[in-house]
């Protein structure tokens, strides 16, 4: 194969793999048949440039009717689709469309008549394309496009020769490839040098809820319906102070519970809280003046940096002392004020049981609290059945790993019988809690990933998990868990928060949104009795359960730890909080301007604009006049006599006849350089950019080939 011919069929490869990646990247925001039929339009194009070679190429006129229709009509296209991307501002809600432009403009600039500089425009399209398609998000298997369009993208480079190889004096001028390796080597190091989240820090679409991939991190809501791979995210959620009582630093448990919302209305697969849902039970006190604190009480005081994070975010136990947060600006404004406020925990209080304290602030509607889909009374009740205690009073043998679930003795068989609308006595709301946590979290018949599933979408998602899927993360055990005790009859609801924290210095945590967890709060009776079977006192209380198995997220949580940690992950925070400084500071002096200022900048732009198309047409005039003296020096090789008398005609024709007769490009080539030299001296014609670099091309290939050398003599 001719190697000009072999250069352009790796450009066309990566050209082919750079659209393959933005048409994957885009399938979420535009249907399926049309990204097909554009890629189809890519593929013809690019194979029909690769057989013709570029010898039929479009006329220049045609191209560039063709490319302002796209720009006007596809422009026009994108502002109306971007309308439709409600949560999304709209310089980032056009980014999907407006990339789904480059390649039809890709394919008119390959189809029209290429020059020397075309080749590079061709590489930045490219390029272009494959950044949008990473900014829209890629699944790990979508990765794969990207490594190969690097492959070709490199190799092109390196077989990048002929036309433009050389510059006037013969020099090289395009050998990338020991610069391009050292770049990516570089860009490499950098890579897994700096210390980053296992996830983009900027990405629209999961931002707003517009792909299959999402992050780990808090929300006010937990939808069963959405499907994907759950991204462990390493940002800061929020920091936490812990202080004792005589001030001196204190201690967090690694597995500490920080509690953010209880969700309890269930619907169509969506978890969500009340408007009166918050975290921190407890009357808040606005006072700012701190209590006496006990030998065993610290005081903790927190600083939310994570925006999804709306209500306080609080050890899970029973507040005593919770000031009124510092209001911020809410919502995705990156100018909000940290969210700050503090909280006295008690070491070595129990945490699996709390008191009810909502009547505090709201009233409980238990009907809320029973809600779950009616497919699941019947498997629930038969599922109480196997975990009902033996004949002899031991528990139950149950599941793949033959686990013993609860406590011996404290499920009998006649607390659960009946059938299944039968309901259950407060008696075996506890130990029956107990035993299906420890089915779902012990019995090795589920199991834990960071892959959300459906298997059958024509049934509830909380009962697809349950009954097909058997697998994924804490949010879906959670449910699961909750929906099966509602479904017998036992109130419960769900608790977002987060498990687990990170030590950074005596006395100071960060928590990440990785350590985001889900578990469940079954309202259970607490029964004291008198002598004898009486019942002194009655009352009811939340026991916390965590039905996601062991070897899940603590497991993910350490794994991502220890990448975190050759990531240089001391210096994580420093880097994230001066990216959120950059980010506020360029915003709030953007916002600051007053209106004159805007007046200056603009008009410094439209300066800067009139100097640039002032600069381009003085480079275009200077490249033009290096036209003919380029083909006088060729002429001189070939032995044509120059002297000062000599017409630049003259000149021409006696070296067009010392040329090989079969390089007819070459012969026409030196006549045209001459004409091209009077029309500008003395036409005043205004050059342009694709007729000097044909010149040029064409007096590098006749330098390149020596043809001085075949003559005789």
């Amino acid at each position: 194969m001719h190697p000009e011919k072999k250069a352009l069929g790796w450009l066309h490869g990566a050209l082919l793999a750079a659209t393959l990646t933005l048409l994957v990247a885009s399938r979420e925001f535009v249907s399926l048949g049309w990204l097909a039929l554009l890629g189809l339009m890519v593929v013809a194009g690019l194979v029909w440039q690769q057989r013709t070679a570029g010898s039929t190429p479009l006329i220049d006129s045609l191209g560039n009717l063709l490319g302002a229709l796209v720009a006007v009509l596809g422009g026009l296209w994108a502002f109306q689709q971007s309308t439709e991307l409600k949560g999304l501002p709209r310089p980032v809600a056009l980014i999907p469309f407006l990339g789904l432009l480059v390649p039809p403009l890709m394919l008119i600039k390959l189809l029209k008549r290429q020059i020397p500089r075309d080749y590079w425009v061709l590489q930045a399209m490219g390029l272009v394309m494959v950044a949008i398609g990473c900014v829209l998000g890629l699944e790990r298997w979508e990765i794969l496009f990207l490594l190969v369009y690097t492959v070709l993208a490199l190799v092109s480079l390196r077989y990048r020769q002929g036309p433009a190889a050389h510059d006037a004096g013969g020099a090289s001028l395009t050998d990338p490839g020991r610069l391009v390796a050292l770049v990516m080597a570089v860009a490499v190091a950098l890579f897994f040098g700096i210390p980053r989240p296992n996830v983009a820090l900027w990405n629209p679409s999961t931002q707003f809820g517009l792909t299959q991939r999402a992050s780990s991190g808090s929300s006010n809501e937990m939808d069963l319906t959405s499907t994907g791979t759950l991204d462990l995210d390493g940002e800061v959620a929020f920091e936490v102070v812990v202080n004792q009582a005589n001030g001196a630093p204190g201690n967090l448990a690694p597995e500490t519970r920080f509690r953010v919302i209880e969700l309890e209305l269930y619907r169509s697969g969506r978890w969500r809280g009340t408007a009166e849902s918050t975290a921190g039970r407890g009357v808040p006190m606005a006072s700012s003046q701190l209590p006496m604190l006990g030998s065993s009480q610290m005081l903790l005081t927190y600083k939310v940096l994570s925006r999804d994070i709306t209500t306080p975010a609080v050890v899970d136990q029973p507040t005593l002392f919770l000031p009124a947060p510092v209001k911020g600006q809410a919502g995705l404004d990156l100018l909000r004020r940290d969210l700050q406020y503090q909280q006295i925990i008690t070491r070595g209080l129990p945490t699996e049981r709390m008191p009810v304290q909502d009547e505090v602030t709201r009233t409980i509607r238990r009907e809320d609290l029973l809600v779950s889909p009616p497919e699941l009374r019947a498997w629930a009740r038969n599922l109480a059945g196997m975990l009902i205690d033996k004949p002899d009073g031991q528990q139950p043998v149950v599941g793949r790993a033959r686990i013993l679930p609860g406590r011996p003795g404290m499920l009998p068989a006649e607390l659960v019988a009946g059938p299944a609308d039968a309901p259950l006595p407060p008696a075996a709301y506890e130990e029956l809690a107990r035993r299906l946590s420890d089915y779902l979290a012990l019995s090795g018949d589920y199991s834990y990933s960071l892959d959300r599933r459906r298997e059958d979408t024509a049934v509830d998602p909380g009962v697809d998990f349950l009954l097909n899927v058997r697998e994924g993360h804490c949010e879906r055990f959670a449910s699961g868990l909750a929906l099966t005790l509602r479904a017998l009859g036992i109130p419960a609801r769900v608790v977002k928060g987060f498990r687990g924290c990170e030590e950074q210095a005596p006395g100071f945590y960060l928590v990440r949104n990785y350590h985001a967890h889900s578990w469940v709060e079954a309202l259970v009776p607490r029964l004291e009795k008198a002598s004898g079977s009486a019942i002194k006192a009655f009352s009811w209380e939340w026991l916390s359960l965590d039905p996601t198995p062991n070897s899940g997220d603590s497991q993910e949580i350490q794994d991502a730890a220890i990448t975190a940690a050759a990531r240089w992950v001391g210096l994580l925070p420093f880097i994230e909080a001066m990216d959120r400084y950059l980010r506020a500071s360029l915003i709030g002096t953007l916002y600051g301007l007053p209106l004159l200022a805007w007046i200056v900048l603009g008009l410094a732009l439209m300066a800067l604009a009139t100097w640039l198309m002032w600069r381009n047409r003085r480079v275009r005039a200077l490249r033009a006049q290096r036209v003919w003296p380029e083909w006088v020096l060729l002429a001189k090789r070939l032995g044509v006599p120059c002297h000062p008398g000599s017409t630049a005609r003259e000149i021409a024709l006696q070296a067009a006849n010392r040329l090989p007769t079969a390089e007819t490009a070459w012969r026409q080539g030196m006549v045209q350089a001459a004409e091209f030299g009077y029309s500008l001296r003395f036409g005043g014609a205004e050059p342009t950019l694709e007729q000097t670099d044909q010149l040029l091309d064409l007096a590098r290939q006749v330098r390149a080939a020596r043809p001085w050398r075949q003559q005789p003599g």
